[in-house]
């Protein structure tokens, strides 16, 4: 999925009652991080940074926290693009990825 409307990413969110939040909530549970970061970046005017805010608060709010094998915990760290690009300067190289430099 890409450049979608949230509504229309809503639409294909059947099992999920249709709602985001219980889709994100349901793939932090099920250790389904990448899935919902990929799924959250469809959403038009949605890239890295406002896909980790959203996961890292689902992530937060769960009362049972985190899962201690949680794989791709990384995408639960939002990274400023003024962040990365300074970090850039100081390595004096290019960062490909976002949690590269974090």
């Amino acid at each position: 999925m890409h450049d979608l409307s949230a509504v229309a990413l809503c639409r294909e969110l059947k099992p999920h009652g249709y709602n985001l939040y219980c889709f994100a909530r349901e793939s932090v549970v099920q250790n389904r991080l990448r899935d919902a970061y990929d799924n959250l970046q469809g959403i038009q005017g949605v890239r890295a940074k406002i896909s980790s805010l959203f996961l890292r608060d689902v992530a937060l709010e769960l009362e049972t926290g985190l899962p201690r094998d949680t794989q791709d915990r990384e995408l639960l760290q939002p990274i400023d693009v003024w962040f990365r690009r300074s970090t850039e300067r100081v390595l004096s190289r290019k960062v490909e990825n976002d949690y590269e430099a974090a």
